[in-house]
């Protein structure tokens, strides 16, 4: 799985990119290993507003919350993007299973 973020109006520090790298890796039971996730952070004033694209192979989601903060918001659209991609994961195991148990049929 491959990762970028990028920070708008707000300073990047190492330590909060590898933390948010920390939290992105949960995602990763959902994706396969050629996914790529982009995050952008932006600062708008009193407000911050995570933005997160996640390509896989045939799907592109785009996932945005607004947070008092940055790890409000990064957390808000984090949850909302593992729902999501918890349930299309399990749609393509139970098809793949389906498919299986089909051709095991006479």
């Amino acid at each position: 799985m491959e990762m970028r973020i990028q920070y708008q109006g707000i300073e990047g520090s190492p330590w909060m990119t590898k933390y948010l790298e920390g939290k992105l890796a949960r995602l990763e039971r959902y994706l396969s290993s050629g996914a790529q996730i982009e995050v952008d952070i932006i600062s708008r004033g009193e407000l911050c507003l995570t933005c997160f694209t996640v390509k896989t192979f045939s799907h592109e989601y785009d996932f945005q919350e607004e947070g008092c903060d940055v790890f409000e918001a990064f957390t808000r659209a984090l949850d909302e993007a593992a729902m999501i991609l918890k349930r299309e994961h399990l749609k393509i195991r139970e098809k793949y299973q389906q498919d299986i148990i089909d051709t095991m049929e006479p």
